[in-house]
């Protein structure tokens, strides 16, 4: 009996230890042995990142691009459905139907008005909008995170700015929106993959989304190629330079990518019904082009002047007490008002602009004022905060210029024609109209859409090529270029002395790209207010005295480590010339050696150069347009000094510098005062 309980017991035991084994190895078991999914994960992301580490950065950046044309393709014309449904809402049956029979003629400053209601409800609920070209590539620089939500509220306000008439383009919300795109690609794949790119990196996606939506919102892949070329400053080199072939094929791949998801999404139909373009007489209409090109560059500063200007009416101006929430209303009521009388204002001016390209019989006085209300009625909707750009606005102009001087001109023609019939007969008369005819005004309105576009953003290139693609006739290209080229050049003449600071502050401004300014115009706002002195290389430069022999100077160059030398007359202190070493080699390979002669005769003379009191914008100028490394700086003789002397060098490091330095004590001195 006792044998038989203790074996119980025993065995009682024995189970009771296999339990709390097997409950141990059971809490053990996740730890010792991961689950399959855990397994597979941990697997999956060993192999990214092998994948990652192998695959080049330049192939990382393309995929990037690629997807950033895609989503910038898929997003605009999803931008354009929507434009359309809200126009054929509020201006169909549905609405202003019903509304036509009560309010009659009025009707028609009803929706611009509804428009503006929608743009302030958005901006009371959500805030200031934010975004542009500018602010997006500063936001980069520090690495600020985009706030997804801010772009697809801007973009939202652009659907109801357009949607209902404003008299404004879509083309530069689409470029917010590319660029938009190219902001949050990248930093979702830093957030959900670990995919850290570097910062010049992000420049050229932004970049790649900007040149998209151009070539979404015209169907122009080629246009958006040079605009991010010459109007998007994400490069350090400047406006208009690539560094590799990576930079072109991601530009051109994020270019053909969003052309091609617009193409299947709302079809192959190029944003205007461009005729086929005729020169019948190139002697004498090449210059009437060249004229047409002057008058373009004329009609650009003054519709940048216009678009400046309507920020002050609501900035310091008439309009300033008005609240900042109420004054897109203001802007839509004044866009249905003059609409009333002219209702051509309204929307982009597509419809105007086809009609005039199909030769419609637009009276003078009806195209002088169009040419006039246009720009002011865009210019006060962007003042107003309504959103939109200003690309449709410009062709507009450009096209209604070009058939106003057509028609002048043909005016012209006709009064000749009579003056020399009555004089000497018809046979002469007759010999005129035969052998010196003109094109129509359709010719003479795409030429000017293209002088006006590229006078306006200051981009021959992206006009030249975007009317290129639209009429896809070659013959339309010398003349293009001449108006275009001429155009450009005048505004950049006439605003060599102007600044982003014509665009008064304030507590929401449009980007600059809407202006027809560019980014760079702020760094040359803060130039005007330095003096040279405040930027001098903090290496001083090399001098040598005119007499040494090349010899000598090649010594003293290896010495100090400087590439050129400034050199002095024998005996004083005046500049003479400068000696680089490019001009040393080049006098070895056409000589064979350098010979004992004197620097004096083998240094570039005269020198170009700038005075201590001279603005950092004037150096700017210098160096940029000669395409100098460096600019020797003298001190203005007096009393004391009995001729000029040099005190240093200034380049464009050395001013990019004190612009930067300037800018930050300019932030610290509010903060300053506020602590105080």
């Amino acid at each position: 009996m006792f044998v038989f309980a203790a074996n119980w017991r025993r065995r009682r035991v024995r189970r009771l230890h296999a339990s709390v084994r097997w409950r141990r190895q059971l809490c053990r078991r996740p730890a010792a042995l991961p689950s399959l999914s855990m397994s597979t994960s941990n697997g999956w992301w060993r192999g990214f990142e092998t994948l990652r580490r192998q695959v080049p950065s330049s192939v990382t950046v393309l995929l990037v691009a690629a997807a950033t044309g895609a989503c910038t393709g898929a997003v605009v014309a999803l931008f354009k459905t929507s434009m359309g449904a809200t126009s054929d809402f509020l201006y169909g049956d549905a609405f202003s139907g019903r509304l036509s029979p009560l309010l009659g003629p009025l009707n028609l400053v009803v929706v611009p008005t509804v428009g503006g209601l929608a743009v302030s409800a958005l901006r009371w609920r959500f805030g200031q909008f934010q975004g542009g070209i500018d602010q997006g590539l500063a936001a980069i620089e520090k690495r600020e995170p985009l706030d997804v939500g801010k772009p697809v509220v801007k973009t939202a306000a652009a659907v109801a700015t357009l949607g209902t008439g404003c008299s404004l383009g879509p083309e530069g919300p689409a470029v917010e929106i590319g660029a938009s795109v190219g902001r949050s690609l990248p930093e979702a794949l830093e957030r959900w993959l670990a995919l850290r790119l570097p910062v010049d990196r992000l420049k050229l996606l932004f970049a790649c989304g900007a040149a998209a939506g151009v070539a979404a919102g015209f169907n122009a892949p080629f246009a958006g190629v040079f605009f991010a070329l010459e109007v998007v400053p994400w490069g350090e080199r400047g406006f208009g330079t690539l560094a590799s072939s990576t930079e072109a094929a991601s530009i051109l791949l994020a270019c053909s990518m969003s052309a091609l998801l617009v193409r299947a999404g709302l079809g192959e139909v190029p944003a205007l019904a461009l005729p086929l373009y005729d020169l019948r007489s190139p002697l004498i209409e090449l210059p009437l082009y060249l004229a047409l090109g002057v008058l373009a560059g004329g009609a650009s500063v003054g519709f940048k002047w216009m678009l400046q200007q309507g920020q002050r009416v609501f900035a310091g101006g008439p309009l300033s007490r008005v609240p900042l929430r109420m004054r897109p209303v203001v802007g839509g009521v004044v866009n249905g008002v003059v609409a009333l009388a002219f209702p051509q204002v309204l929307f982009f001016g597509y419809d105007v602009l086809n009609a005039l390209l199909a030769d419609a019989q637009f009276s003078v006085p009806l195209l002088a004022s169009l040419l006039l209300l246009k720009p002011l009625m865009t210019s006060f909707s962007l003042g107003s905060g309504l959103v939109g750009g200003t690309f449709a606005p410009a062709l507009f102009v450009g096209a209604n210029l070009g058939a106003l001087y057509c028609k002048l001109v043909e005016g012209l023609g006709t009064w000749l024609i009579s003056f020399v019939f009555k004089t000497l007969g018809s046979a002469p008369a007759a010999w005129i109209t035969d052998t010196l005819p003109i094109a129509g005004p359709p010719a003479y309105a795409m030429i000017g859409m293209a002088a006006v576009l590229a006078g306006t953003f200051r981009a021959p290139l992206t006009a030249s090529l975007l009317l290129f693609e639209l009429t896809r006739d070659y013959r339309i290209i010398l003349p293009l270029m001449a108006a275009a080229g001429i155009s450009s050049w005048l505004v950049e003449a006439s605003s060599s002395e102007s600044t982003a600071g014509a665009a008064p502050s304030r507590e929401e401004r449009p980007s600059l790209l809407y202006l027809g300014l560019r980014p760079e115009s702020e760094f040359r706002h803060v130039a005007l207010s330095l003096r040279v002195r405040d930027a001098l290389c903090a290496t001083p430069p090399l001098m040598v005295d005119g007499d040494c022999s090349a010899v000598q100077v090649i010594e003293q160059m290896r010495e100090a480590r400087h590439r050129y030398a400034l050199v002095l007359s024998s005996g004083s202190v005046a500049l003479e010339g400068i000696i680089t070493l490019h001009d040393l080699l080049r006098e070895r390979n056409a000589r064979g050696a350098l010979r004992e002669q004197s620097v004096i005769h083998l240094c570039t003379t005269p020198v170009l150069y700038v005075h201590e009191d001279d603005t950092l914008a004037t150096a700017l100028d210098l160096l940029r347009q000669r395409g100098f490394r460096q600019l020797p700086v003298l001190r203005v003789r007096s009393a004391e000094v009995a001729q000029d002397r040099v005190i240093g060098v200034v380049d464009l490091d050395s001013i990019a510098r004190s612009v930067a330095l300037s800018e930050l004590q300019r932030e610290k001195a509010p903060l300053a005062t506020t602590d105080e």
